[in-house]
């Protein structure tokens, strides 16, 4: 492997580990605001993810562009050798592997918290007898999770 490959797969790691790590923020401020119920709130935070989202694809096609260049070898193949600069990107691959699963909890903690959330709205349209009811167009008046 070049010297140019390994410094852009060091860079492209640290692209990424910073993206997800940005991403983890976001959705533990997320958690706080399903929390409270500030779904405006929650509706711009979403936007910046969005944007986040969108850079993390752009890394993830670089990523695949290195490997492929490379004769398609992944990332943790290459972090797994031993010898020489390649033990450098260890590090910075076990930190965003570690963000990567942090991100996965919360995301599911998020997840659980929309679903109570959505299914309390819904128990209280249902007992207040809105549920189910039509609107002026005919159609039936839902709440779609």
């Amino acid at each position: 492997m070049t010297v140019e490959n390994r410094q852009a797969f060091q860079r492209l790691l640290i692209q990424l580990r910073d993206l997800y790590a940005q991403l983890l923020c976001l959705e533990n401020k997320k958690t706080e605001l399903l929390a409270k119920g500030q779904v405006e709130m929650l509706s711009m935070l979403m936007n910046d993810e969005q944007a986040i989202l969108m850079r993390c694809r752009s890394a993830e096609k670089a990523r695949i562009e290195l490997c492929s260049s490379e004769n398609g070898i992944r990332i943790c193949d290459l972090v797994s050798r031993e010898d020489g600069p390649e033990e450098l990107l260890s590090p910075i691959f076990s930190e965003l592997c570690k963000i990567i699963k942090d991100l996965k909890k919360v995301n599911d903690r998020n997840i659980k918290l929309a679903d109570t959330r959505l299914s309390t709205v819904r128990m209280l349209l249902k007992e207040i007898g809105i549920e189910g009811r039509k609107n002026e167009a005919g159609d039936t008046l839902r709440i779609k999770a």
